[in-house]
């Protein structure tokens, strides 16, 4: 059931499928229909999934606003799991403005501990990926980055990790599909570091993951085609791979992608809105 409100008249009340865009559409552009289009839509979606599943509000959230652009400037949800999802993903920009006031504050960067969710952090460019290394790599930390190429930013993962003198307990990984690349990776960085190495392998074959890295702190991933406009239900879903696999220590996953990126933007928390 969908109420629409329109400038203090009577609510309209549509009885019918949420899925059914061409007869929510007709609800503001139908002949009978003048009524302006909506800038604002409040969705309670435990009440229309019953089991609140995650990718299907993302799907309904993109069709809401494909259907409603030119008048929509906000959706409000009540949803425990996207309330979650949105407390996990944030922007690089977002993550390092909060970052350095930590550091500011306390000295290092810890996670809230009222929220355990593993923090997702997404990035647009090297630069940035790059520059997440100092906050959330600490020293003995096992890292493992996905889609490392020629190995330069899994080498200084390994610099970050590493701690000096028998405290050493630190190891990092570098997986790629490209036998070249993971070739030229061995050749560069990995001779001269026993807690560095390389090794050919998918980012979504998790058995073999979790037999090489059994525990992990940090997850670097750089992988082509979940950077664009269509990647991002593949993102999302290798990313919630990677949490079920490797979440029981799991601090953070650092992901270039442009389309997470701007996921991250579209699903601020309340928490953060009424700030």
């Amino acid at each position: 059931r969908v109420a629409t409100v329109c400038g203090g008249r009577p609510p309209k009340v549509y009885q019918g499928s949420m899925w059914d865009i061409t007869a929510l559409r007709d609800l503001y552009d139908g002949h009978e229909n003048h009524d302006p289009r909506p800038s604002i839509v409040c969705i309670d979606f435990t009440n229309i999934h019953g089991n609140d599943i995650f990718m299907d509000s993302i799907v309904l959230i993109r069709l809401l606003r494909s259907v409603f652009d030119s008048t929509l400037s906000k959706i409000i949800i009540k949803s425990r799991i996207l309330s979650n999802h949105s407390r996990s993903y944030q922007s690089f920009q977002s993550f390092e403005q909060k970052a350095k006031l930590q550091l500011e504050e306390q000295g290092s960067v810890t996670r809230d501990v009222k929220h355990t969710e593993v923090q997702v952090i997404c990035a647009v460019g090297v630069s940035d990926y790059r520059s997440t290394i100092p906050y959330v790599v600490h020293k003995g930390d096992h890292v493992l980055e996905i889609g490392c190429h020629f190995g330069k930013t899994t080498d200084l993962l390994a610099k970050a990790a590493y701690a000096s003198g028998d405290d050493d307990s630190s190891s990092v990984m570098g997986i790629d599909i490209g036998k070249k690349c993971i070739d030229r990776a061995r050749k560069l960085y990995s001779q001269n570091n026993t807690n560095l190495r390389f090794d050919v392998m998918d980012a979504w074959d998790t058995g073999s993951l979790l037999r090489e890295c059994p525990e992990l702190n940090v997850i670097f991933v750089d992988v082509g085609g979940i950077s664009g406009y269509d990647g991002e239900f593949e993102a999302l879903t290798l990313v919630k791979q990677l949490v079920c696999v490797f979440g029981k220590r799991l601090r953070h996953i650092v992901i270039k992608s442009r389309c997470l990126r701007d996921h991250s933007s579209l699903f601020p928390h309340s928490d953060d809105v009424l700030r």
